[in-house]
């Protein structure tokens, strides 16, 4: 069954998508809370929107979970019900990128495109998959909205005048 079929199927609608993009600020957000959660799973969850018959994945969505270095869990029931989830995103702490039994129930109930990150962490041990398991296809590029650019200078540029100001707090003490 051909990947957008399947994506009307699974959504019962018309809305379908000919390739999936990612921001490539996701994709360095995925790398750096996999490095940061080591030796635990990282998990998230895909934000975007389907344009010009592309799946545009250009944030993720974070809700509270448990992890641990054999897995991730979360409580479903957290996620906003106005909020779309096209699939989900969590790290491996070891050298295998390959979905487990547990992750392919998650791929089934939780969105369509799906992803796996595994030592060391890095844009090669990447791997996608569908709903049901089976590799995907994406591309990584910059397709964030320049609303989305405007937000993040002016929180680099709050972060920066808090630096400041600590670093004032600290000259002065």
């Amino acid at each position: 069954m051909a990947f957008e079929n399947m994506l009307t199927k699974v959504l019962n609608n018309d809305k379908t998508f000919d390739e999936v993009l990612i921001d490539e600020k996701v994709i360095e957000s995925i790398i750096f809370y996999s490095k940061e959660a080591y030796p635990h799973e990282f998990l998230a969850f895909f934000d975007g929107k389907i344009k010009n018959n592309k799946l545009i994945l250009d944030s993720l969505l974070f809700l509270p979970n448990d992890s641990s270095k054999t897995g991730a869990s979360f409580n479903g029931n957290l996620i906003p019900p106005n909020q779309r989830i096209w699939g989900t995103v969590h790290s491996h702490p070891g050298p295998s990128a390959r979905p487990s039994e547990a992750d392919l129930m998650t791929f089934r109930k939780h969105g369509i495109f799906h992803m796996i990150i595994c030592l060391p962490y890095d844009l090669f041990t990447m791997r996608a998959y569908d709903t049901y398991g089976d590799s995907a296809e994406f591309r990584i590029g910059n397709f964030r909205d320049k609303s989305q650019d405007k937000i993040l200078d002016d929180l680099d540029q709050i972060r920066k005048e808090l630096e400041a100001e600590e670093d004032l707090e600290e000259d002065s003490i």
